[in-house]
């Protein structure tokens, strides 16, 4: 068992988005979001769940509890921003399982685990946690971005520990 530093996976995860992006993937969208904001992969391919304010904010209505979050449209993929306002739902090319796939073979590790349980594409999650970390930001703040209604579910990615 080896333990992922943050910049480890961080890396490993930036690797993948490029990979994409420059293969013109159709998901690359997809796994560029996830990386910059930590949404779950239905949040990411769902359009219709992000709302543009007007303001420069894009507030999205998670899926597992129906919290808001709130992002800068900068902090976004121009691409996606595009779909939000033009209300084009992005269709996967493939189904979930060969997106998992192809996250791992583009993966320099072999399959990610938090405790005993695979992480898969959930590793954008704790990844977004862990920069959240990076930048300072207080577990309340944390708590906020990611959506988590109940403290204790931000705490468990706070906690985590990634290795292959």
């Amino acid at each position: 068992m080896t333990i992922l530093s943050f910049h480890n996976l961080d890396s490993a995860l930036q690797a993948i988005v490029a990979h994409f992006i420059n293969s013109y993937n159709p998901n690359a969208v997809i796994y560029d979001l996830m990386y910059r904001t930590g949404c779950r992969y239905i949040e990411a391919q769902e359009v219709k769940r992000w709302e543009l304010d007007g303001n420069g904010y894009c507030i999205l209505t998670t899926s597992k509890d129906g919290e808001q979050r709130i992002f800068k449209e900068s902090e976004l993929p121009k691409p996606f921003i595009r779909m939000i306002k033009n209300k084009e739902e992005h269709t996967a090319t493939h189904s979930y399982r060969t997106l998992i796939r192809d996250f791992y073979g583009a993966l320099p590790y072999r399959i990610l685990y938090t405790g005993n349980k695979p992480i898969a594409l959930h590793a954008f999650r704790h990844n977004y946690v862990k920069a959240l970390m990076e930048q300072g930001k207080t577990t309340e703040e944390i708590q906020m971005k990611m959506g988590h209604k109940d403290i204790s579910n931000t705490l468990k990615y706070i906690n985590s520990v990634i290795y292959y």
